[in-house]
């Protein structure tokens, strides 16, 4: 029997399934609506944080392998956050305290949400508390009929670039960049054309050079786990060496390609088992050249692929000339940097359309079209 496995397996911490993802037809789905009948969960009206940041739970927004996500009220300003919960665990990893850590290093980057607290609750529960935000790339994916315009991914890559130097530049890589890991500002808030990097629970802090070994000591190089989503990661990450920038960057790139096409040459393999998938998309992977990835794309994407495979593990990007290439691809194709994305021309659209809906009185519709 062959293994084709369901679209969430690429979209996924290798052996952690999570919410949402994709059907056996690569088609983008919704993820399944979670029940936001206050009154049905257990930890509605719950209390979390510390004198200065009290927050109430109001309703469940997501649930993943790692915990849950509610939608929060500070007491002191009534305003909306984002809570993340995660069971304590005797003797295992506490992830999201570790989160917590990489988000107060992190504090006033570019595209990285605000910390508000984080810290344990007599429940057993290890808590995060952040800025509420938008949609997911995903989500947003999906509504757009699961491409974006080129525009829409030149306006989105360049705030991203920003987000993803600063990380770096505070010693740490994402080693999860994909859609359901980049976020809109709430809409309707001064940050709603604002993209956010979040979920730091797996990044890590990077070495910027080889370590000093004495000598008469050899340097064992163990084959580092494959963390993060599998469709977006790096040919070094499915080889096993350790995680740099270089990274990162690549699977921007993967990102860029997936966003502008729709899919990726690795999706909907077929394998016996999930090793077998995960060996044969890492194969395909490989083999996969830039110049083919990028086939009916413009060069500059290509280019970039082809400069983020070559770096070696300690370099630094040149992020300026990333930057500045895209931009002048912007330029070149009359692109401006206005904050208009594929989302809200749809949504004027669908609003459009809702002023012209056939009326029995014509002139009742007539007059709805000119109101809007």
């Amino acid at each position: 029997m062959s293994y084709s496995g369901s679209e969430e397996d690429e979209f996924a911490v290798f052996g952690q399934p999570t919410t949402g993802g994709c059907d056996g037809n690569d088609t983008p789905t919704e993820p399944e609506p979670v029940d936001d009948d206050p009154s049905l969960d257990p930890r509605a009206g719950l209390l979390v944080g510390d004198v200065d940041h009290r927050t109430r739970l109001l309703q469940p927004l997501s649930s993943g392998s790692f915990g849950d996500v509610y939608v929060g009220e500070l007491e002191e300003t009534e305003g909306r956050v984002a809570v993340k919960l995660e069971r304590q665990k005797t003797g295992g990893s506490e992830q999201l305290l570790y989160e917590g850590n990489v988000y107060r290093r992190l504090e006033d980057g570019p595209g990285i949400a605000r910390l508000h607290w984080f810290g344990l609750h007599p429940a057993g529960l290890n808590v995060l508390v952040l800025d509420l935000l938008g949609p997911s790339l995903y989500d947003l994916l999906v509504r757009c009929g699961g491409r974006l315009s080129l525009k829409s991914v030149l306006l989105l890559l360049d705030q991203l670039f920003h987000s993803i130097e600063f990380v770096h530049e505070r010693g740490f890589v994402h080693r999860d960049i994909s859609p359901n890991n980049l976020l809109m500002g709430r809409p309707g808030s001064d940050d709603e054309h604002r993209l956010f990097l979040v979920d730091f629970g797996l990044s890590k802090q990077f070495c910027s050079g080889p370590r000093f070994m004495p000598a008469g000591r050899r340097h064992i190089r163990y084959r580092q786990p494959v963390v993060g989503t599998m469709r977006f990661a790096s040919r070094h990450a499915h080889a096993g060496e350790e995680a740099g920038r270089r990274d990162d960057l690549e699977a921007i790139g993967y990102l860029a390609v997936y966003l502008l096409l729709g899919r990726l040459p690795w999706q909907g393999l077929q394998a016996d088992t999930a090793i077998d998938k995960f060996n044969a998309i890492a194969r395909v992977k490989a083999t996969t050249s830039a110049q083919d990835l990028c086939q009916d794309l413009p060069a500059e994407f290509s280019i970039y692929v082809d400069y983020t495979r070559q770096l070696k593990q300690y370099d630094v990007p040149d992020y300026d000339s990333i930057r500045t290439m895209f931009r002048d691809l912007a330029a070149r194709l009359q692109y401006d940097y206005d904050d208009r994305f594929d989302w809200q021309a749809s949504s004027e659209v669908a609003e459009a359309k809702k002023c012209r809906t056939p009326s029995a009185d014509s002139g009742i519709a007539d007059m709805a079209e000119d109101v809007c």
